[in-house]
């Protein structure tokens, strides 16, 4: 639907609409597989400073001996630098959840224009919303290292856990602001809360999702250099915009639990085939 012309039309064909999330992700995926790849693309674009960072990071720390007084700078360093980097990074994720919405929504959009669109009327808080995940994963990285190298006890394991679950929960509500940044207009603060919120309220879920998006792609890069290459490849040409689909579809169905059903009648199930019209 995105290969032509790169625009999404609206489907006029209500009957055939899916009526289940499970059966819309299912129709991205055999219907809109270059809407993922520009969405991945459109991501890439915006992470290029985030992946020279990483880049430089990976390759220092695989050229120096294995001692705190070597490892631990660069990771602290590096870590500083790539939080800035996540905010941008996160102005073009948001575009891509912007033009993800739509999709769901069964609306129609050009899909330059819609970046262009977000960005100006979402640009300020994506990237405050970027910087507060970058400074989490800085947090989750040298608290990491330093734990490592510096305590000797079983409970070093329990810091270092509780570091990275930080992360997994800011990194949640980050994906979640994203969500409704697009979804409905309230002030940023109020926005920033709900999201924490919706990101400890479905710790499960959110804790799988932070394995499948950061995790894998951590673990993937810790055997060879070649295989973290791959994977940021494939990442940034599939896996993102997959991700921002997965990502929307989960903060929808939970805005529709806890806010659509009391708030906005009218937004449920918007985009599906409507119960009654399955009758």
């Amino acid at each position: 639907m995105a290969r032509a012309k790169r625009q999404l039309k609206v489907r006029t064909d209500d009957d055939k609409l899916p009526s289940t999330r499970r059966q819309l992700f299912g129709r991205i995926l055999k219907d809109d597989f270059y809407l993922l790849v520009d969405l991945s693309l459109i991501e890439a674009l915006f992470s290029v400073p985030l992946i020279v960072v990483l880049a430089f990071e990976y390759v220092f720390l695989i050229s120096v001996e294995v001692r705190f007084d070597t490892v631990f700078p660069i990771v602290f360093y590096m870590g500083l630098a790539a939080i800035p980097c996540f905010g941008i990074k996160y102005v073009g994720r948001n575009a891509c959840f912007s033009i993800m919405k739509k999709r769901v929504h069964n609306e129609g959009c050009f899909i330059s224009a819609q970046v262009v669109s977000s960005i100006r009327s979402s640009g300020i808080k994506s990237l405050i919303n970027g910087l507060i995940a970058g400074l989490s994963a800085f947090i989750a990285a040298a608290g990491a290292v330093y734990i490592l190298f510096v305590a000797d006890t079983f409970f070093k394991w329990i810091g270092i856990g509780a570091i990275i679950l930080q992360f997994a929960i800011i990194y949640g509500a980050a994906e979640y602001f994203s969500a409704s940044e697009n979804f409905y207009d309230i002030k940023f603060f109020g926005q920033l809360k709900n999201s924490f919120s919706f990101s400890i309220m479905t710790f499960p879920i959110t804790l799988a999702y932070f394995a499948l998006t950061v995790g894998l792609k951590f673990v993937l890069s810790l055997f060879a250099p070649w295989l973290a290459i791959l994977t940021v490849a494939v990442f940034s040409l599939v896996l993102n915009g997959l991700s921002v689909a997965a990502a929307t579809l989960l903060a929808h169905h939970q805005f529709d639990l806890h806010i659509n059903a009391v708030s906005y009648p009218e937004y449920v199930g918007k985009g599906l085939l409507k119960k009654q019209e399955t009758e």
